[in-house]
């Protein structure tokens, strides 16, 4: 189960990163939303700075540097679960998805070729 944890000084409810319960469709949103939270808060540190305000750009860096660890994080599992099922997907005979529309070619026997079985 999807666990989330409120911050009131964060923006609204931040996603767990290390629930293990997350599909790759899911980590996709969860980065994404990160990303764009990572957005606004550099955005809030340099009008922090333009203004002056040291202590709210320390703050606002804070959260930026934990949204990009998210980010990051989230790369990591969205990659590890692509290749794992690229993995699995290869070792598995390939499977045809439909058989009655593949047209079968017959054999044929080039001229220059000796037939099977005669030495050269």
């Amino acid at each position: 189960m999807q666990q989330q944890r409120r911050n009131h000084r964060r923006l609204g409810l931040v996603p767990e990163v290390q629930d293990g319960d997350v599909t790759v469709e899911q980590a996709l949103a969860m980065r994404n939303y990160q990303a764009k939270r990572a957005e606004q808060y550099a955005d809030r540190v340099e009008r922090a700075r333009a203004s002056g305000h040291w202590a709210a750009m320390r703050h606002w860096m804070h959260e930026y540097r934990h949204a990009t660890k998210q980010c990051r994080l989230l790369g990591e599992r969205i990659r590890r679960e692509r290749t794992t099922r690229a993995q699995t997907a290869v070792v598995g005979d390939p499977q045809i998805a439909d058989p009655s529309g593949v047209a079968r070619l017959a054999p044929q026997v080039a001229a220059d070729m000796p037939p099977a079985g005669e030495a050269a």
